[in-house]
């Protein structure tokens, strides 16, 4: 026998030893890739998102990521990320564990390992696994903006081959984030203390202010509160301890009033309400206790309330305003004549009125006709400034005295001259005086018929003789 025939026999009886007896072990199953000469994996994602219904402008918003291996060799080193645009940021309680962000210029980029390979899954059997990513804004966000978009990729470590269809590594999601916060208040103010009955407010009333806010929007209003100051000029302060409001907590100095409300779902409703009192009436530069409130949370959300306005009666006011005509009223006058009026304003008060205005309007009682008017160059006041105006048919004699002490009188006096208009039949004085805008007192009328205007001439008839041909 040769020798190449010898090598040939003792390497077929040793393969067949290993045949037969498996002396060299067991024999190690063969992976996918090794089987089949083009085997990949295929990874695949797919993403949604939804606003959660929670505090904040907007509410945070929660991507839900479903992720598998549909290729015929396992991945490895599989990693997702995430981008984080401007004015939005990662929101780890409600994410996922294991995501690790990096800020990179404005924006986020956030990273999370799958720490298992994701096993081989051609024909899509396995259960698909899933991760939350969420984001919340950091910036109070404009109206037109109503909606957050979202990007994520996965990869892996290419160990088992390139990914077979990359495409599908790739997932958008684009989730409402509602409108902006939408908060509507409505205040009423109610003289509940009405010591003399004139439904003005005196020294000793008192104000109950009612608030009652509504959250129009879709996104919750995050630390709500409410703001009531008052100046210090009204003389009046916020009652102790009067503070009310459906939840939250309150407090108040002398001149506020807070009402911290939490947070406000949308479509809530809150309310809140004080009392105003003081034992000093107002300065008479004031009319009325106007107010509003504001309403503020913790996004720089800011707005106002309605305007209430409680009209204050002035108590140490007291006026004294006569008018008289150089006629005497209900005597008739005749066109053309010429009245001379004159008018005494005095304070009959305890302190000075501090603005002190007087109208007087010239003109007839019905309004058709300019009927008489101011004589040039004839106003003359002992106190302040004199103008004469013109609106329509009336004229005003409009005098500026300022400030007039208590005890102390100004004197105005005007010719003026009745018109021949034929519509003309009366004519109407009165004076109003003004402290500021608040209407102090008027003076009493002067009226005085226009005697009618003159007849027209009979028309006279020629009859001529006559004369038979």
């Amino acid at each position: 026998m040769n020798m190449t025939l010898k090598k040939f026999l003792q390497a077929a009886v040793a393969a067949s030893l290993v045949v037969a007896t498996g002396w060299l072990g067991a024999a190690t199953p063969a992976r996918a890739e090794e089987l089949a000469p083009n085997a990949a994996p295929e990874l695949s994602i797919t993403k949604t998102g939804v606003q959660v219904n929670g505090p904040g402008k907007p509410g945070p918003t929660v991507f839900t990521l479903r992720f598998k291996n549909l290729g015929n060799a396992e991945a490895s080193g599989v990693v997702m990320t995430e981008t984080v645009g401007p004015g939005m940021a990662f929101e780890p309680s409600l994410s996922s564990v294991g995501w690790n962000c990096n800020q990179e210029g404005n924006i986020d980029v956030c990273v999370k390992e799958i720490l298992e390979p994701l096993p081989a899954d051609p024909t899509g059997a396995q259960p698909v696994q899933t991760a939350t990513f969420a984001v919340a804004p950091t910036v109070d966000l404009p109206p037109s903006v109503d909606t957050v978009t979202n990007v994520v990729v996965i990869g892996d470590d290419s160990k088992h081959g390139a990914d077979s269809s990359p495409a599908n590594n790739t997932a958008t999601a684009v989730a409402p984030i509602g409108t902006q916060t939408t908060l509507v208040g409505t205040q009423q103010a109610t003289l509940v203390t009405d010591a003399n009955a004139n439904s003005k407010y005196d020294a000793g009333d008192v104000i109950v202010y009612t608030f009652t806010i509504t959250n129009t929007g879709t996104r919750f209003a995050n630390a709500l509160r409410l703001v009531s100051d008052f100046a210090t000029e009204f003389n009046a302060q916020v009652v102790a301890g009067s503070v009310t409001a459906s939840k939250g907590t309150v407090s108040n100095t002398t001149t506020s009033a807070y009402a911290l409300f939490g947070n406000v779902a949308p479509g809530e409703v809150v309310i809140a309400s004080f009392r105003l009192s003081g034992s000093v009436e107002p300065p008479l530069s004031l009319p009325a206790i106007s107010h509003v409130g504001t309403l503020q949370d913790s996004y720089g959300y800011n707005t106002d309330t309605n305007l209430t306005s409680v009209a204050i009666n002035h108590s140490l006011i007291a006026v004294a305003a006569t008018k008289a005509g150089s006629i005497a009223p209900g005597v008739v006058v005749s066109r053309g004549a010429k009245l001379s009026y004159t008018l005494v304003v005095t304070n009959t008060g305890a302190e000075a009125i501090p603005t002190v205005r007087i109208v007087d309007e010239v003109n007839d009682q019905g309004g058709k006709a300019q009927c008489f008017s101011v004589a040039p160059n004839t106003v003359v006041t002992s106190r302040g400034t004199a103008n004469v105006t013109q609106s329509g048919s009336t004229q005003r004699v409009e005098v500026t005295v300022g400030a007039l002490a208590a005890g102390e009188a100004v004197n105005v006096s005007f010719d003026a001259i009745v018109r021949s208009a034929a519509a003309c039949v009366q004519v109407f004085n009165q004076a109003l005086v003004y402290n500021g805008a608040l209407l102090l007192a008027e003076t009493n009328v002067v009226s005085n018929p226009i005697e009618p205007p003159p007849a027209e001439p009979a028309k006279k008839f020629m009859f001529l003789p006559l004369v038979r041909r």
